[in-house]
């Protein structure tokens, strides 16, 4: 039987530092924060200005987008290796992160994906791994 404390407790430093994400099909790398309390912080302050819009359910979409981008890039999406978009190798910026991740809603996914795996971020993960 698993622990309450094995299913919902990660490891802090990896929660919050970040974990490089297996190479995609592209290739690419990303090193990616967990999506909590700290991005769910960062998205309400940044909805802030807007918060009539979003409570009553009028917010456009492209500043819905905008702004989920801009919390993935300030503290989720933290760098990436190999990242080619058209081809183009394609240094980490938060400004570039902001662009791929606004352009593309699947990227967008892919990344809170990522962000939302608590395995990635697991106490005992690490602790295993070095067993085997």
């Amino acid at each position: 039987m698993t622990s309450f404390d094995q299913l919902y407790t990660v490891d802090p430093d990896k929660a919050a530092r970040g974990v490089w994400s297996e190479p995609d099909a592209s290739g690419a790398t990303y090193l990616v924060a967990q999506y909590g309390d700290l991005a769910k912080a960062r998205l309400e302050k940044l909805q802030a200005p807007h918060k009539r819009q979003f409570d009553n359910g009028t917010a456009p979409i492209g500043l819905r987008r905008h702004l989920f981008a801009q919390c993935l890039a300030d503290v989720v999406l933290l760098d990436w290796q190999d990242v080619k978009p058209g081809g183009k190798p394609l240094p980490y910026t938060k400004q570039a992160a902001i662009q791929l991740l606004e352009s593309s809603e699947y990227f967008s996914d892919f990344i809170l994906k990522l962000a939302v795996d608590k395995e990635r971020y697991d106490l005992e993960a690490e602790a295993t791994a070095t067993k085997n």
